[in-house]
């Protein structure tokens, strides 16, 4: 390729859509070059003698706004008789400047107006001369369009003879399933072809001649109008649909030209779509469901305290949750396609950024920083999400504020300071020792910290009582340092005259008459503080990590039915025009169910996260036992019917329980729900219900299903394991109703467990006070 540039005509026609509709003006469309004599006695070759053209193989690429490459098409080298590889350089290195300029402008156009828009411009290429090429741009991102490029054949058959050509053009016309046929400009029917005439319900021979506007009577007047005034008049192609009785018809129309008379007729073709309008209004209804459920997704990210930002692959913001915009003070029309540094007024990337590690790990990172534009703390995690071949696609990133939380450690560190500033102005225990190590001088404040008089101290060695000796072993004496003029600080447990144990901090160092200087001071409340903040600190930690793994298990719970929709829609989008109607309905009768099971788990997800922010009304009452059993198992026994389950029901009337309602009835709902799941065909239930004592009643659901192996059996109410199996017809499982279940039990005062044997069924037990 190097820096010839070829040589290009641009002619800027936009056909328009993927449909092969031809919308053009008539400054835009160019008749064709063969001349056609129209006339009643020779009708057939008409069809034979209108100019066709075709295209190659279509070649699909990624450009930016800039014009630069962004991926690599090998056939796209030859088709452009080009030799160096395509991404990362700039159309304006490959095409003339003339060319480059137009496409430019032609993506600028396409991403500003956010629609398709079609190109068609012509290259001299060695070898092959002025070849004319098609290209579809396709907005896709904010800053990234799809092309769709082919090079465009024109091909003009060559006709033997008259009759030849005649024979040709009836072949061709018959074997078509789209119905085409020929008027003049007077609107009669010269000719059709087998097809349309078993559209309009009639014979060959009796349409021929006939005005092919009245075939048409509701809407004759307007579809006249409309061809006199594009076809015969604009002399310009146009497409519309019509109903013909109970049926609907969409046709393209083209004018046919005649070297003396302009346009002298038109041929028409059309095809049925009754049923694809049927199919679409069906998949209009699903999507309109399906738009509801993305809405209570909405709701539910955005009901996050925490900051949620997802980024591209080049680091541009694509939105952030409501708790970002309220901490940027920003809409989302202000933040998309910026960078995140932007934001914060700066021109470069910062040098700590968890998600700048990611982009280059393709690791999750995270880091602590303070952001003095907005004066906080932030904990930043950064989330990546791959393709297929391991790049990034997105970033998820996870904002919390921890001011608070720094504050207090900046004011603990200057607490300290403040602490080491009085220890070293002699406000703590003083001892002074002989080169060999005996106490030759005590201060006031020592002998107050032990309990020992000053005559009790002086004349001991300073290992004698006064230390632990676990704390003598593990922090021994280091004279020799001391003789090094280094000053050491050691930590104690010092024993004080009454038996008293305590952490002293020892700090000792060597005066120039060779004695030993120490200073001491009872850390214990540092201690104490410090031994704290290591708990707050793994709790901390421990909140994290269950909250890193919770959101594992939730993303890749909703993964699955996401995957599902996503799949479906997208076998739709791509086959819909070759699928029938019996396929598209049981798609969507799959993504129907890939939607409820979504519901149900974002259901679940939104009642455990209600619990654990206190939001879940609480409203203990009086509740007759056996009618909340029957009402919650009438509800699901046809789940149990389903898989020819017998379930037995052991609840005396008169056990009268203390509650809240819901909170009981979804306890009762999930357990007995998972019973159905994982019990077999065929297999049994007992629902049961004993006074255990004056206070307590014990719920049981068992079931003969596949039970529980050990290790799952040990963490099965934990929000940290991963719980979720598929039940023994392959039904779907999060686990997430087994934490609702736990909390709602404890929140009522009861207990739950579990007893199982792997593959020998299950029992869920649960308390839950009486009257």
């Amino acid at each position: 390729m190097g820096s010839d540039k070829k040589g290009s005509n641009i002619s800027s026609s936009e056909p328009g859509g993927f449909s092969g509709k031809i919308n053009q003006t008539s400054r835009q469309y160019k008749p064709p070059q063969t001349a056609v004599n129209i006339n009643n006695s020779d009708s057939v070759p008409r069809f034979a003698d209108v100019t066709e053209s075709h295209a190659e193989t279509e070649f699909i690429f990624r450009l930016s706004r800039e014009g630069v490459f962004l991926s690599n098409i090998e056939g796209l080298k030859e088709l452009f008789n080009l030799d160096q590889n395509f991404p990362g350089k700039s159309n304006r290195e490959i095409f003339d400047q003339e060319l480059a300029g137009f496409i430019d402008k032609s993506i600028a156009l396409t991403l500003d107006s956010g629609n398709m828009k079609a190109i068609q411009f012509s290259m001299n290429l060695p070898e092959k001369g002025e070849c004319r090429f098609e290209a579809r741009l396709i907005p896709v991102a904010y800053d990234e369009v799809i092309a769709v490029v082919r090079e465009i054949v024109r091909q003009k058959p060559t006709l033997p003879d008259s009759s030849t050509n005649c024979g040709y053009a009836k072949a061709i016309m018959d074997s078509s399933s789209d119905g085409v046929v020929l008027i003049n400009k007077s609107g009669e029917i010269l000719d059709l072809n087998l097809s349309m005439a078993v559209f309009l319900e009639k014979n060959r021979e009796e349409l021929l001649g006939m005005q092919f506007f009245n075939l048409f009577p509701d809407a004759a007047a307007e579809i006249r109008d409309q061809f006199i005034e594009k076809v015969f008049t604009r002399q310009i192609p146009f497409s519309d649909e019509v109903k013909y009785r109970n049926r609907w018809i969409t046709y393209d129309v083209k004018p046919l030209f005649s070297e003396q008379n302009g346009v002298d007729g038109a041929v028409i073709c059309g095809r049925d779509i009754t049923e694809e309008k049927h199919v679409v209004h069906g998949l209009h209804e699903a999507l309109d469901a399906n738009k509801a459920y993305k809405e209570f997704l909405e709701q539910l990210i955005n009901i996050i305290p925490d900051v949620i930002g997802i980024q591209d692959c080049e680091h541009r913001i694509i939105r952030y949750n409501e708790a970002g915009y309220r901490l940027l003070n920003m809409t989302h029309e202000d933040v998309a396609g910026k960078k995140c540094f932007h934001l914060m007024n700066r021109d470069l990337e910062c040098v700590e950024c968890a998600t700048s590690q990611s982009y280059v790990t393709k690791m999750p990172a995270s880091l602590e920083r303070f952001f003095p534009e907005k004066g906080v703390w932030l904990d930043v995690r950064s989330y990546p999400f791959l393709d297929e071949h391991g790049e990034i696609k997105y970033i998820i990133e996870h904002l919390r504020d921890i001011t608070k939380l720094k504050e207090i450690q900046i004011e603990l560190h200057k607490s300290e300071e403040r602490f080491r500033e009085l220890f070293n102005s002699s406000a703590g225990g003083i001892l002074l020792g002989s080169e060999k190590g005996i106490i030759i001088e005590a201060n006031k404040t020592f002998c107050e910290m032990t309990g020992y008089s000053r005559e009790q101290l002086v004349g001991r060695h300073i290992s004698e009582s006064l230390f632990t000796l676990e704390s003598l072993k593990t922090s021994p004496f280091r004279f020799d340092l001391l003789k090094q003029g280094e000053t050491v600080i050691s930590h104690r447990d010092l024993l004080a005259a009454d038996g008293k144990i305590f952490p002293i901090e020892m700090r000792t160092r060597i005066m120039p008459d060779g004695t030993y200087q120490s200073i001491y001071h009872d850390i214990s409340d540092r201690k104490r503080a410090e031994d704290e903040i290591s708990r707050q600190n793994e709790e901390l930690r421990n909140a994290n990590a269950e909250k890193d793994r919770f959101f594992s298990i939730i993303a890749h719970d909703l993964r699955s039915p996401f995957t599902a929709i996503l799949g479906l829609t997208e076998m739709i989008g791509d086959e819909f025009d070759t699928m029938s109607p019996s396929e598209i309905k049981d798609i969507l009768n799959e993504l129907r169910k890939s939607a409820g099971n979504l519901y149900k788990l974002l259901d679940n997800l939104l009642e455990w996260s209600m619990v654990q922010r206190n939001k879940k009304p609480f409203n203990p009452s009086e509740i007759i036992l056996s009618d909340l059993v029957e009402y919650v198992l009438q509800a699901l026994m046809d789940s149990a019917k389903a898989k020819s389950i017998t379930v037995y029901v052991d609840v005396e009337s008169d056990i009268r329980v203390k509650a809240d309602r819901n909170m009981l009835e979804t306890t009762l709902r999930n357990l007995f729900s998972n019973a159905v799941k994982f019990t077999h065909t065929s297999g049994q239930i007992l629902v049961q219900a004993e006074q255990t004592d004056n206070s307590q009643v014990t719920i049981r659901v068992k079931d003969s299903g596949m039970g529980i192996p050990p290790e799952m059996l040990t963490n099965l109410f934990s929000v940290s394991a991963r719980n979720n199996r598929r039940g023994t017809s392959g039904e779907p499982s999060t686990g997430l109703g087994l934490l609702l279940c736990k909390e709602f039990v404890e929140k009522n005062g009861g207990e739950i467990s579990a007893d199982s044997i792997d593959g020998n069924g299950s029992t869920f037990s649960f308390t839950v006070p009486s009257l």
